[in-house]
Parts: C-alpha cells; structure tokens; sequence
C-alpha cells in the first residue's frame, strides 16, 4: 500500500521532527505571520522573548526559533519559485519494498543573494537548525539539507553542513537509533541523499575527520531532547 504526500516545503523538512511547531496562539507555518502580513506585534514580542528564551539554553525556544526560521525561508521559496516550493514523498507502507522513500526537492531561489530578506532568511535558518542539531537529530538533517541544497551561496559553511550531514546519517542509517516520533527509514533516505550531495563539496582531507564527528555525535546525543 503506497501513500502519497503533497506537502509544503517547510512541511517536508520539519516531517522527521514533531508536528508543525505552534507557539502561544501563533502557527509558524503560516506565511501570513512569519512575514508580518497580520499579528505583526504578537510575533515580533514573541521573537523577542523566545529570542532571549533561546540565547539562555531553553530548548523549546531553540527549536522554535528553528522552526520559525526554516519556515521563513520555505516562505520566501514559495513567493519567489512558486510551485517549486511542493515536493512529494511516496512512501510503501507494507510488502518487501516497505520503507522506501522517495521525495523530490525544489532546487530552491535561484541566485537567493541577490534577494536580501530571503538570503537573510536561509542563513538564520542555517545557524538556527544547526544550533538545535546540537540535541535533535532532525533539526541536524535539516540543517545539512538547508547548505546542500544552497551550497553555492553557503561555501563557508559547506563543512559545517557535511558534518551535520554525517551525524544524522550515522544517527538514522548506522546506528538506526530512535528520537521522537521520527520515522528512521524516511529519514535515512534523505540523510543519504543529503550526504551524497555534499560529499564532493568537502575536500576529502577533511572529510575523514567530519565523519568522525559525526559518528561521536551520533553516538553520543541522548534520544530524548
């Protein structure tokens, strides 16, 4: 039995973790306020308030502001690309073939640093889902899915983004270790393909040495965040 998913960017990325995150009565996967387009004065106290939440190691804050950010940049996708901004997942419930995935990104905003609000918007989600990684295996994987798929305009965090690659891949494919309501076979497929996409971006000198981060990472984070 096979089911098919349509969803939103921002949805596929976040799927490996909980639901779309919500706070107080705010939806951040709502375009209309991530963008200030209503509630403009709740979001910006509540940004301003998880903000200082966050900077303090609060970890429902870090992941908000994860959220938030991921979710902003998925909305600068689907105002500048459009369709692109959908993807599907196909996914085989049961039978031999149970597990595999297969999911179709866009290739993102081409060009993003010519567009200032949205290149702000992918590097704060960048250094936001990195930095929840640090605790939360699918905010590592969204992480490294955010620099393969703006290697170009990222190089400077290109090692940084293989290193968090190779932590989910270790977390999900090698050690096939459980967090959350995450489904490990969906997330392996994709940290595999993430893995493989920045593998030829890091000079193989180094990446000996991020793999093996990786793998302490991996072995290391508690599977309860």
């Amino acid at each position: 039995m096979t089911t098919l998913y349509k969803t939103l960017l921002c949805t596929l990325l976040l799927s490996a973790l909980a639901p779309l995150t919500h706070a107080a009565d705010l939806d951040l996967g709502d375009c209309d306020i991530l963008t200030g387009g209503k509630a403009a004065a709740t979001y910006k106290s509540w940004l301003q308030t998880n903000g200082r939440e966050a900077d303090g190691g609060d970890r429902e804050a870090i992941r908000n502001r994860a959220a938030a950010a991921s979710n902003l940049l998925a909305c600068h996708e689907e105002k500048l690309t459009g369709d692109s901004g959908w993807s599907v997942i196909d996914t085989t419930a049961s039978g031999k073939n149970a597990g595999d995935t297969q999911s179709t990104l866009p290739p993102g905003i081409a060009n993003i640093e010519k567009h200032a609000a949205a290149f702000k918007s992918l590097k704060d989600a960048v250094r936001y889902s990195h930095q929840a990684g640090a605790f939360d295996p699918g905010y590592k994987s969204i992480s490294a899915q955010t620099v393969a798929r703006y290697a170009s305009a990222l190089p400077a965090l290109l090692e940084q983004g293989y290193e968090d690659a190779a932590g989910a891949y270790e977390f999900d494919c090698v050690l096939k270790r459980s967090f959350g309501k995450r489904v490990t076979a969906i997330s392996c497929t994709i940290d595999r393909t993430t893995r493989a996409q920045l593998l030829p971006l890091v000079a193989p000198a180094r990446r000996q040495a991020l793999d093996a981060q990786g793998r302490a990472w991996a072995e290391k984070v508690p599977t309860k965040g």
